[in-house]
């Protein structure tokens, strides 16, 4: 179990900072599109104009909020993935439905996790907050001291329903795969 628990924070952990180093970029250029109400640039333009506002660090301004919500997001998805997997082994559902619902719930703890962090990165992002913050801990502070600490938990709800329902299907559909292949007798190599 300690074994386990282990490889599910490294895993989680290694994980989360991959994938925050890799969209980081992207994800800021999103938020901008989704704030911006007039015709947005291409992406190639919007990452262009990130560099040229504010030179190739602003690519990941968010990273540090992002990066402290992503890690340990990945982390609890895994950890109650894992959790709820243990609970359902015993019960009478197939290998899928078990996925699916140890899926499902592994989007509660995700979701605890990344709600609040998700909105101070969401406040940096946002080119009309470009000023107002120094930097991530300057962002949480005011939001705690001028909105109060539930003010963090804005967007719980559709995160809870988003994450349950994709972290399900997620989960199920690898589950599925996995099953495929090993009928099909795939002779595919390992990738790591």
């Amino acid at each position: 179990v300690i074994r386990a628990s282990s490889s599910t924070v490294i895993s989680g952990f290694v994980a989360g900072s991959t994938e925050v180093i890799a969209v980081q970029p992207l994800d800021i250029v999103k938020t901008r599109f989704q704030i911006n109400a007039g015709k947005n640039p291409s992406v190639y333009r919007g990452l262009c104009d990130l560099v040229q506002e504010g030179g190739f660090p602003r690519l990941y301004r968010g990273l540090l909020p992002e990066a402290i919500s992503t890690v340990p997001a990945r982390t609890a998805m895994w950890w109650g993935h894992d959790l709820a997997a243990r609970v359902l082994v015993d019960l009478p559902i197939s290998k899928h439905q078990q996925e699916f619902l140890s899926g499902a719930f592994s989007g509660v703890p995700e979701s605890l996790v990344v709600t609040p962090l998700q909105l101070v990165k969401v406040r940096l992002q946002a080119r009309e907050h470009l000023g107002r913050y120094k930097n991530f801990v300057d962002c949480f502070t005011k939001i705690a001291q001028q909105e109060g600490f539930t003010a963090f938990f804005i967007g719980f709800g559709p995160t809870l329903g988003r994450n349950t329902v994709w972290n399900g299907m997620y989960f199920w559909s690898a589950s599925e795969v996995k099953c495929h292949f090993a009928y099909w007798g795939s002779t595919l190599p390992p990738v790591l």
